[in-house]
């Protein structure tokens, strides 16, 4: 009886066991297309090397929707502007195991050329300290090489890729202080330089922003912001500088004006209330200047 019974039992291990491994083949079939062959793989990383795409640079990626990326390197082709899906950009947050893809995902580019790319909105917020990768295909180049068997790599087309890799920063610290700004005359052609820290980042602009204003305290009128005043033409927005290199023709200034600047961070806007910033709800640093003389 007792025999019996262990044979009974190792009948059973035996079904159980072969049982499972068909239960783990028909698995491996259905996951067969998330998988890559070593041969097609290698095949769509020399076509992606013959094709001379490559990122060299991504700017630093903040744990929030609206900021400023650029991305450099070559052979990223040409597309116009665009504010939505493109089948030709994509993050993937490995650590959140999150995909920005063509189906899901809504992308503000305001620049692609061969060279740079810059991206002024994210469809997600990732988190700080997340390592992502970013894919940057050529539109100009679907179905050169093989496309890949992964359901996301696949939406390139078979348009050659490269992808980077970054970590998520801290989010930017809100205080926003200028320290100097460069002698301002009576006088439109003039280059002014406003220097100091957590401005943010924003694209040259020839005309008016919300982020930028400036005030002559002497005559209460509004020179340059949101609410209209003069086109001034800024030629450069970083972090730590902002350049306005010439302002509409009619500036009106003269000797001992007192002007008030006011630079607020594009990046962080809606982070205060309406009430305590006029600038979007950025938090924004102001400095004044008395106009010299000729």
């Amino acid at each position: 009886m007792k025999k019996a019974l262990t044979w009974i039992l190792g009948l059973l291990s035996i079904v159980i066991l072969l049982a499972g491994c068909a239960n783990m083949q028909n698995l491996t079939e259905r996951l067969r297309p998330w998988i890559p062959k070593k041969e097609q793989a290698g095949a769509v990383d020399a076509c992606n090397a013959s094709a001379g795409i490559h990122i060299t640079s991504v700017s630093t990626v903040y744990p929030q929707l609206k900021q400023r990326i650029v991305i450099q390197g070559t052979g990223f082709g040409t597309q116009d502007p665009f504010n939505g899906r493109n089948r030709f950009i994509s993050f993937h947050d490995i650590i959140a195991k999150q995909w920005t893809f063509y189906y899901n995902s809504y992308f503000y580019v305001t620049q692609w050329t061969d060279s740079e790319i810059v991206v002024n909105g994210l469809p997600v917020a990732f988190n700080p300290g997340d390592l992502v990768y970013v894919y940057i295909a050529n539109p100009q180049k679907t179905g050169m090489c093989p496309s890949p068997q992964q359901p996301i790599l696949s939406n390139f087309k078979g348009a050659p890729y490269s992808k980077y890799q970054v970590n998520v920063a801290a989010a930017p610290s809100h205080e926003v202080k200028i320290t100097s700004v460069s002698p301002v005359g009576p006088f439109d052609s003039q280059t002014i330089v406003i220097s100091g820290s957590g401005f943010g980042q924003n694209a040259p602009f020839n005309g008016n922003t919300q982020y930028l204003a400036i005030i002559n305290i002497t005559e209460s009128n509004q020179i340059a912001g949101k609410s209209g005043g003069y086109s001034i033409n800024v030629t450069r927005w970083t972090n730590t500088q902002v350049i306005i290199d010439g302002v509409q023709s009619g500036f009106p200034l003269k000797s001992g004006d007192i002007l008030e600047f006011y630079v607020a961070d594009p990046q962080a806007s809606g982070e205060l209330p309406q009430s305590e910033s006029p600038f979007e709800g950025a938090p924004y640093g102001k400095y004044n200047v008395t106009v010299g003389g000729e």
